[in-house]
C-alpha cells in the first residue's frame, strides 16, 4: 500500500468531516431530564453557503482521490 497516498486520503477525508460539523446546527438538546432546548443565533445564508461549498469542496477531493485509486 502506498503511504503517502493514504495520508492523503486521511487528510482529505478528515477535512471532509470537519467541513461537515462546521455547519450550523439546527438546536442543541440541554438536559435530558430537563428537557431543555437551546435555539441558536439566526446564522446568515451566506455563511451556510460557505460552510457548504467546503463540504461540497472536500466531496469532490475525496471523489477525485478515490477514482485515481481505481
Amino acid at each position: 500500500m502506498d503511504r503517502p497516498n493514504l495520508f492523503k486520503r486521511f487528510v482529505a477525508s478528515y477535512n471532509y468531516v470537519q467541513a461537515l460539523q462546521n455547519l450550523p446546527p439546527t438546536y442543541e438538546t440541554g438536559e435530558v431530564a430537563k428537557f431543555k432546548q437551546v435555539i441558536p443565533d439566526p446564522v446568515s445564508e451566506q455563511n451556510i453557503q460557505i460552510r457548504l461549498n467546503d463540504v461540497e469542496a472536500a466531496q469532490k477531493k475525496l471523489k477525485e482521490m478515490n477514482e485515481k485509486k481505481n
